[in-house]
């Protein structure tokens, strides 16, 4: 019996790590994502209103 309670302790401890690990790995992807992302947004934004603009100066 204490064999199979040490491996259930080494199996939570494993998972807790694991998802701590995926907390980390989540939170890096989210600032590493946001940054590029920005600029895209940014870029998409600025090519949308200049494609009104010309639209409005065709009309």
């Amino acid at each position: 019996m204490n064999i199979m309670a040490e491996a259930i302790e080494k199996n939570v401890e494993e998972l807790e790590q694991v998802a701590e690990d995926r907390r980390i790995f989540i939170a890096n992807l989210a600032h590493e994502m946001k940054t590029p992302l920005t600029s895209i947004l940014g870029f998409a934004d600025i090519l949308r209103i200049k494609r009104v603009v010309n639209d409005e100066e065709r009309q």
